[in-house]
């Protein structure tokens, strides 16, 4: 009885841990559009194709990104959704994505050693503790005040299922 019990759960677990590594059909505009949405505090503009060749260099390209960049404000607030056409190159976007993170963190503490001040300061802290994570085919970062990246993560994911 209790190994059944053991098996119906185990069995259970494998079922829900296969199912969120499905890939999805939405587009990444799709996405993005859910989490400006949920993200509201700001408007956004999403960057042009080669910043996104340029900066998020992965060695398997992903089959469509959306990177947003808030227009209305001076600080940093932007976010990345991309979809790949495999899963199994969610690792290497991941990198390509931290190595991007990591580019622009030393490039604005480079600016707040030159010029000391509160908004260059929250500028790197939201690149410092970004959230980058990854769903079955999509892989996704949001440098952002830590209660919008809540909110946008949440949106994506609900988008998601």
């Amino acid at each position: 009885m209790k190994r059944s019990i053991l098996l119906i759960v185990t069995a259970l677990l494998l079922l829900c841990a296969c199912q969120k590594e499905q890939a999805t059909d939405a587009s990444a505009d799709e996405l993005a559009q859910a989490v400006i949405a949920a993200t509201a505090a700001h408007e956004f503009r999403r960057a042009d194709d080669d910043f996104t060749e340029n900066c998020f260099e992965a060695p398997a390209a992903p089959a469509e990104s959306a990177v947003y960049f808030a227009s209305d404000a001076n600080d940093t607030c932007e976010f990345g959704v991309f979809r790949l056409t495999d899963t199994a190159h969610a690792a290497d976007m991941m990198a390509a994505i931290h190595d991007y993170l990591e580019s622009e963190r030393a490039a604005v503490e480079s600016l707040a050693a030159l010029y000391p001040g509160d908004e260059l300061e929250a500028r790197l802290a939201r690149y410092r503790d970004a959230t980058v994570g990854a769903s079955g085919n999509i892989v996704y970062y949001f440098a952002m005040e830590p209660h919008l990246a809540e909110d946008a993560q949440s949106a994506l994911l609900a988008a998601l299922s």
